[in-house]
């Protein structure tokens, strides 16, 4: 197991912690949805990290490095972290462009696909389901989303 494996989720885990230390100053009904969330992040967080401890202690010393479970070998590799971060960047201009639900859409269908997960019969469904679901919760929360400069003409 590679330390940097472990580098990403500690620091979603820290920005997680970060999160719920902010929401002390909100009320009480304004911090209820970023700590429930927040406070699952840390937990996913450290049971990841604990899981990823307990099988490299737990792995004998015989055994090569170089096996591969048969969850990794079926797992699409991707390769390049610099396509995922493009991506993100290009998901943020797109919520200001066309809005949070099209964006969360597109990004939940393209993602994958950069990823190397190419069955479109489960992404689609998948990410229409998730951009409903965030916009959902964001009514439910009176959160306010972005409408996207392209599409707020037409509504007003």
């Amino acid at each position: 197991m590679k330390y940097l494996d472990l580098l990403a989720p500690g620091i979603i885990g820290i920005i997680a912690g970060a999160m719920l230390i902010m929401t002390a100053k909100l009320g009480r009904t304004a911090s209820l949805f970023p700590k429930i969330l927040s406070i699952t992040i840390v937990v996913l967080v450290v049971y990841y990290i604990a899981e990823e401890l307990y099988k490299q202690f737990k792995k004998p010393a015989a055994q090569s490095s170089k096996e591969e479970t048969p969850m990794a070998k079926e797992t699409p590799k991707s390769g390049r972290w610099e396509v995922m971060l493009a991506s993100m960047a290009v998901y943020l201009g797109l919520i200001y462009l066309i809005g949070f639900a099209a964006a969360s859409f597109f990004y939940g269908v393209f993602l994958p696909y950069l990823g190397g997960y190419r069955q479109m019969k489960v992404t689609i469904p998948v990410a229409l389901g998730m951009a409903a679901l965030l916009v959902l919760i964001g009514k439910l929360f009176n959160i306010p989303l972005p409408m996207g400069l392209l599409i707020t003409p037409f509504i007003n």
